[in-house]
């Protein structure tokens, strides 16, 4: 009988699995944490952990000697289980989504964990073509292919920076002299850019940035 296989993984998803597995045998509890659920876990996106080992509420809200995980996707129970296997004894969790689960003895410990607010990100994306290069006909089609590639591996907590994609665009979209990327970003879906000003857009803890194709657009600028 045949085995089963899965699709082959992109670049960027397979730079995320390899750090995923290395973290995986490391003893940090952070890293332990995040390994454990994107590797038990099915359907999580993304995993941002974060600690606060003060006595102190820090800035954050989060409370003295706790931990934060900010979780997309995947079922709440797995994830809270996945948690108290991997986190240290007296470390308290912090978060708005609370599993009931069941200890040895059959008490009842509280597992907290927080799901990401979505920013939404429209990119506007000029392009000067290489006079000595053909650039493919479908050129708009790959640089929009690209960027969502490399949103996908932009997870919870972490900033857009889109120069950090445009080594992955020289590589996969032949002809281009020069890629010169614009944003605008809300947290309504439904907003509509006037102008497209930003640089980068700042993602807070409990943020994820996210993308689609008909948020981005492309243009020859020379």
């Amino acid at each position: 009988s045949y085995v089963a296989g899965q699709l082959a993984e992109s670049d960027v998803e397979f730079r995320k699995s390899y750090t995923n597995k290395i973290y995986n045998r490391s003893s940090a509890m952070l890293e332990s944490i995040k390994s454990a659920i994107l590797k038990n876990v099915q359907g999580v996106v993304s995993v941002a952990p974060y600690e606060n080992c003060t006595n102190e509420v820090d800035s954050a809200g989060r409370w003295p000697h706790s931990i934060e995980v900010v979780v997309e996707g995947g079922d709440a129970t797995e994830i809270a289980q996945q948690i108290l296997n991997t986190k240290a004894p007296g470390i308290n969790t912090f978060g708005s989504v609370e599993t009931t689960l069941h200890g040895i003895y059959g008490e009842e410990i509280i597992v907290r964990f927080n799901r990401p607010t979505y920013v939404y990100v429209w990119f506007q994306v000029g392009v000067t073509l290489s006079s000595s290069i053909n650039t493919p006909t479908n050129y708009a089609d790959l640089i929009k292919e690209t960027i969502l590639e490399c949103m996908e591996g932009v997870e919870a907590g972490s900033d857009v920076v889109p120069q950090r994609f445009t080594t992955e665009l020289y590589r996969k979209v032949a002809g281009i002299d020069y890629f010169d990327i614009r944003l605008f970003s809300s947290t309504d879906s439904s907003a509509s850019p006037s102008s497209y000003t930003e640089r980068s857009v700042s993602i807070t803890a409990r943020q994820r940035a996210i993308t689609s194709e008909s948020r981005i657009g492309v243009g020859i600028d020379g």
